[in-house]
């Protein structure tokens, strides 16, 4: 059965997804694992593979400069299951949970979680704890790391919970900034 993939315009009123994080594709899912538990709906994580070839866990702070940190996933909404209310609160996986992620593809736009950020249209940000936070601005002399980045598809004021954004792959970043 293929999943519904939501239409939608930006800048959006629309504060959620529907069945999806994927917004203008069906994207790749992988059935996993959360391996040290900590994961949400809509977090960014990476394949570590510990116990089970398929355990993910969180994505850290300006996740993406070690070689092993190639490819970023997010954790799929998922609205049959337990860890999802029927306001898409927060509610964490534990430890070994089976999750299911999705593989981000660049230029695939997704929703994906944010926790008290100010997000501006068109701005680009990156991987801050499993959530999308402001990206550190790089300066020609002082690039220290390459990251995941994300471009904002919408504005809003001290948000935390999802916001559409544009997967833009690896860029280089001052983290002295």
């Amino acid at each position: 059965m293929a999943l519904e993939v939501p239409t939608v315009s930006f800048p959006s009123t629309a504060t959620r997804p529907n069945n999806t994080i994927c917004i203008d594709h069906n994207g790749e899912r992988i059935n996993g694992h959360d391996d040290a538990g900590g994961l949400y709906q809509g977090y960014l994580c990476y394949r570590t593979g510990t116990t089970q070839s398929n355990d993910f866990t969180v994505a850290s702070d300006e996740f993406g400069d070690a070689a092993t940190e190639g490819t970023i996933y997010a954790v799929e909404v998922q609205t049959s299951d337990i860890h999802q209310s029927y306001n898409f609160a927060d509610e964490a996986y534990g430890e070994n949970d089976p999750i299911v992620v999705v593989r981000l593809e660049i230029g695939k736009k997704y929703w994906l979680k944010v926790s008290a950020l100010t997000v501006v249209e068109d701005t680009l940000y990156n991987a801050v704890g499993a959530t999308v936070g402001a990206i550190d601005d790089p300066t020609p002399d002082a690039i220290t790391k390459s990251v995941h980045v994300f471009r904002c598809l919408a504005a809003a004021t001290t948000l935390t919970g999802w916001c559409p954004f544009e997967y833009q792959g690896h860029r280089a970043i001052d983290t002295a900034a």
